[in-house]
C-alpha cells in the first residue's frame, strides 16, 4: 500500500530481468519511489494513469527493442519534454548506445555500473528538469504579467492619442478627490470649434495626427498634480486645483500650443468648467457638468469658457432633440426660406432682400433661429441648411424672372463651416449655372467674428468669389471701422 505521506519522486524501471530490476532497485529506493513494468505498453499505461513520473529507466536486453519501441511512443506523445528517460546498455553495446540517444533518451548507463555514479546522475537530471520547469514556469507567469499589462494598457490608454481614455482618467481623478480631500478641484473639457471641417479639409489622417500630436503634448507634462484625458472626436478632458486654474490662461496656452501643430487652419479653442463643490459625486457625472458647460459655450458668439450652471441641462436636453430632428426636418420641408426687404433710409428705395429660413416643426410650431443655428453650427449640420437656403433663393429669384418681376439682389449667409469647404466657390458658380442667373443675384454675408479667425484664408476666398462675380459684404452687427479695413484688403 502506497504511503500518502511520501514525497519522494517516482522512478519508473521498464524491466525483463528480475535480478538486474533489484540492482536498480537497490541503488534508487533509498531517495526515490520505484514502480516497474514489465514492457513498453504498461509502461505507456502507468504513465498516463499513474502519479506524476519524473524519470524512466529501460533496462531490457539487447534482444528486446521495447525500449527503442516506447522512446519513440513517448517522443510522438511529447512524453519525453517532461519525462527524461534513461536507458541501461552493455558497456560494448555502442550501436545500442547511439540508437537510445536518437530516440530521445537523455542519457545511457553502461553495465556494470557504478551505484554511487548512478544515483549522482539520476540525481542531476532530474533536479536539471526540475529546474527548468520551474524556470518555464517563471517564463510563462512573466508572458502571462506582460500579456495582462498590455491588456490593462490597452483598457487604460486611449491608442490614438496615447493618454487616458476617459474611464481611466475618471479612475485616477476618483484617487486624486480621494486622497486629497483639503483641496479644490475643477474638471475642465475642452475642444476645437470645426474640427470636422478640419478633417474635411485635410482629411482624416491629418486630423489623427493632429490629435496624436496633442496626446504627446500632454505626455510631456509631469506633474502628479494634473489629470487629463481624452474623449473622442476633439474632446480632451483636465482635472487641475482651482487655484491653478485660470480659463482665460489656459485657453491661451491652448490655442498657442494647438497652432503651432497646424498653422494653416485658424483653431479656435472653447472650455466648460466644472469646480468640483461636492467630492462625492461620481466622477462621471462631474466630467458630463464640464461638458455641458462646454457645450454652452457655442451658442452664438459668446466668450469661449464657462462654468456649469444647474440651467444648461435642460437648454441641453433640447439641444438634443433639435438635433435629433434636423435631417428628417431638411428632408420634409419643415424649413422654409423667407425674404426680408432692406429699403433706403433716406428716400425709401428697395435696394435688397435678406434670406430668412424659419423652422415650422409639425408639432412644436415655429422653432427660433436662436435655437436651432447654434446647435447647427456647432456640429456642423449648418452647412447643409446653408446649401439649402442657397438653392431656395436662387429657384425664387429665377421664377420671379421669369414672371417679368424686377429682382434686387438677395443677401444669403455664409457661415463659419463654409468657408473651410475648399469647394465653396465651384459651388456657388455650379448654383447659379443651375438657375441661369447672373452671380450678381447673390450678396454673400460673413460675419465678422469669421474675418477675426482666420483673415488671410477669408481674403484668398473673397477674391476667387469677386473674381466669378459675386458681391461679398461683411455683417458687422453696426460697426462699420471693421468692415472698412477688411474691403481694403480684399480686393
Amino acid at each position: 500500500m502506497t504511503n500518502c505521506s511520501d514525497n519522494r519522486k517516482t522512478i519508473l524501471i521498464v524491466f525483463d530481468s528480475a535480478a538486474n530490476l533489484e540492482l536498480l532497485e537497490r541503488v534508487l529506493r533509498n531517495e526515490f519511489r520505484v514502480i516497474e513494468a514489465k514492457s513498453g505498453r504498461e509502461a505507456m499505461h502507468k504513465l498516463c494513469s499513474s502519479a506524476p513520473v519524473s524519470m524512466i529507466i529501460f533496462d531490457v536486453s539487447k534482444s528486446n527493442h521495447d525500449d527503442f519501441i516506447t522512446l519513440k511512443a513517448m517522443r510522438r506523445e511529447n512524453l519525453l519534454c517532461r519525462i527524461p528517460a534513461i536507458v541501461v546498455k552493455e558497456r560494448n553495446d555502442i550501436e545500442g548506445q547511439i540508437m537510445a540517444l536518437d530516440c530521445g533518451a537523455e542519457d545511457v548507463f553502461s553495465r556494470p555500473f557504478d551505484s554511487r555514479m548512478v544515483l549522482h546522475r539520476v540525481r542531476n537530471i532530474i533536479e536539471r528538469r526540475e529546474t527548468a520547469k520551474k524556470i518555464e514556469k517563471v517564463s510563462l507567469y512573466e508572458q502571462l504579467l506582460k500579456q495582462q499589462d498590455k491588456f490593462l494598457q490597452a483598457a487604460r490608454i486611449d491608442q490614438k492619442t496615447g493618454i487616458y481614455n476617459r474611464r481611466a482618467f475618471c479612475r485616477r481623478v476618483s484617487t486624486m478627490l480621494r486622497e486629497n480631500p483639503d483641496r479644490e478641484y475643477v474638471i475642465f473639457h475642452w475642444d476645437i470649434d470645426r474640427f470636422k471641417v478640419f478633417n474635411d479639409v485635410y482629411g482624416i489622417a491629418a486630423g489623427d495626427a493632429f490629435l496624436a500630436a496633442v496626446g504627446e503634448i500632454y505626455r510631456s507634462i509631469q506633474d502628479d498634480s494634473f489629470a487629463y484625458g481624452y474623449c473622442g472626436a476633439d474632446d480632451f478632458v483636465n482635472c487641475v486645483e482651482r487655484s491653478m486654474f485660470d480659463p482665460e490662461k489656459v485657453l491661451y496656452v491652448i490655442t498657442k500650443l494647438i497652432s503651432t501643430i497646424h498653422s494653416e487652419f485658424g483653431f479656435v479653442a472653447r472650455l466648460g468648467a466644472y469646480v468640483v463643490d461636492d467630492p462625492s459625486l461620481d466622477v462621471e457625472l462631474m466630467c458630463d457638468r464640464a461638458k455641458i458647460a462646454l457645450r454652452s459655450t457655442k451658442n452664438g458668439y459668446t466668450k469661449p469658457y464657462a462654468y456649469y450652471e444647474d440651467t444648461m441641462r435642460a437648454k441641453l436636453i433640447e439641444e438634443q432633440e433639435i438635433i435629433g430632428e434636423m435631417r428628417n426636418a431638411l428632408h420634409d420641408g419643415q424649413f422654409t426660406v423667407y425674404f426680408q426687404p432692406q429699403y433706403n433710409h433716406y428716400n425709401g428705395d428697395l435696394y435688397g432682400a435678406e434670406a430668412l429660413v424659419r423652422w415650422m416643426h409639425p408639432r412644436k410650431g415655429l422653432i427660433s433661429p436662436g435655437k436651432f443655428i447654434p446647435a447647427f453650427e456647432r456640429n456642423g449640420f449648418i452647412a447643409e441648411l446653408d446649401k439649402y437656403v442657397w438653392d431656395r433663393t436662387c429657384a425664387y429669384i429665377r421664377r420671379w424672372l421669369d414672371s417679368g418681376i424686377d429682382v434686387p439682389p438677395i443677401s444669403v449667409n455664409i457661415s463659419r463651416c463654409d468657408i473651410y469647404n475648399p469647394k465653396l466657390c465651384d459651388h456657388l458658380v455650379e448654383l447659379v449655372m443651375k438657375y441661369n442667373l447672373d452671380p450678381s443675384y447673390l450678396r454673400l454675408e460673413i460675419t465678422e467674428t469669421v474675418y477675426m479667425e482666420n483673415p488671410n484664408q477669408l481674403i484668398s476666398l473673397v477674391d476667387r468669389l469677386r473674381e466669378n462675380g459675386f458681391f461679398v459684404e461683411m455683417d458687422d452687427f453696426g460697426r462699420g471701422v471693421r468692415t472698412k479695413t477688411w474691403t481694403k484688403k480684399a480686393r
